[in-house]
């Protein structure tokens, strides 16, 4: 499983990478969310309180929930335009997938603010990681250290590890 992008795609989002001290948040080829397919088989959420409010294929059944995931992913990185955008991030630790990281711009030039949806896999949540990973992708996205400004807004706050939060500067 690569950690890094060993060639540079065509479509330039996926070559989209950040790199904290513990993990990357890499573009979401489809070779990087084959490696994720297993984790989503599994069940990212397995048992109520449902983290969602909105219709979601992480709810669905084995083999629709993964089918279903992936038409997802492939249809939003179709849509890619100055007024809405959304880069999805592939979580790597150690060389191997464990989660998304998404980041969505809706009129963003206009608005200065992105929207994150992040999820992780059960086995490593709790450790401060979907928090990293927020942290990197606002970084990435406003050019704002933690420290250095901003404010991030829980939209939907969660103990399952998915997560929804607004980001402004």
């Amino acid at each position: 499983m690569p950690t890094t992008a060993s060639s540079l795609s065509t479509y330039p989002p996926l070559n989209v990478q950040v790199h904290t001290p513990r993990l990357s948040l890499l573009g979401a080829t489809d070779e990087l969310l084959e490696g994720l397919v297993p984790t989503v088989r599994k069940g990212v959420v397995t048992q109520p309180p449902w983290p969602f409010d909105d219709p979601m294929s992480l709810y669905k059944d084995s083999p629709e929930r993964e089918w279903s995931w992936l038409r997802g992913v492939w249809r939003g990185r179709g849509r890619v335009s100055a007024s809405l955008w959304r880069l999805y991030f592939v979580v790597v630790i150690d060389g191997e997938p464990v989660g998304m990281q998404d980041l969505i711009g809706t009129d963003f030039a206009a608005f200065g603010t992105v929207t994150t949806f992040s999820w992780l896999s059960p086995d490593v949540r709790g450790g401060g990681l979907g928090k990293e990973m927020r942290q990197a992708v606002r970084h990435l996205a406003l050019g704002v250290a933690p420290s250095q400004g901003g404010v991030e807004q829980d939209i939907r706050p969660s103990t399952s590890g998915l997560r929804w939060s607004k980001i402004c500067l």
